[in-house]
């Protein structure tokens, strides 16, 4: 019961980061990824803006699969399932780092305990 339980958390982590990547209906483009492209990676290391939001929407695209599979992989007694869930958390701290705003302070957080879950969960 517990495997599913802790699959099903990595499923929903792995879509939160998909959420941030679902366009919103109305709403212009140039606001549209703004939570993304204003960050200090654009404005204060001068990276252009297309190529961090192409950088974003790949790095969430790996997260959620990678989150998802893992989660998918523990429900099933699959043991790739730790090495997809360190390497989902490993980028979506690399993404945190890159784009980091300060209510999304949760997310170091679980990725450390997803990393620490991984390691010695069931051992």
């Amino acid at each position: 019961m517990s495997n599913l339980l802790i699959g099903a958390f990595l499923i929903g982590h792995g879509l939160v980061h998909w959420v941030y990547i679902a366009p919103e209906p109305n709403v212009p483009e140039a606001e549209l990824w703004s939570f993304m492209t204003n960050r200090w990676l654009v404005t204060k290391a001068g990276v252009d803006q297309r190529f961090a939001l192409m950088l974003g929407i790949v790095l969430m695209g790996l997260i959620t699969v990678g989150f998802a599979a893992s989660g998918i992989g523990l429900i099933v007694s699959w043991e790739a399932w730790r090495i997809l869930a360190i390497g989902s958390a490993v980028v979506s701290l690399l993404l945190l780092g890159l784009f980091w705003h300060n209510w999304m302070i949760a997310g170091p957080v679980l990725n450390l305990g997803i990393i620490l879950l991984a390691l010695y969960w069931g051992r």
